[in-house]
């Protein structure tokens, strides 16, 4: 709820300043539970070599 407001303004401690800053904070987290169900979908999906794994689309844009 802080971070919603600017540093120098009065707070506003009503119930639809609260609701708004749940529903950002409830934004925030269903970005990165979509983030990290994405990083683990392709860890288990790529093998890491510590090389780089160009697929054919890649190693044609490099090449012009």
């Amino acid at each position: 709820m802080f971070l919603l407001h600017s540093w120098d303004s009065v707070l506003d401690y009503k119930e639809s300043t609260m609701n708004e800053a749940k529903t950002v904070e409830s934004t925030f987290l269903n970005f990165f539970i979509n983030i990290e169900a994405l990083v683990k979908e392709a860890r288990a999906t790529t093998v890491f070599t510590g090389k780089h794994n160009y697929g054919s689309e890649e190693k044609k844009l490099i090449s012009e």
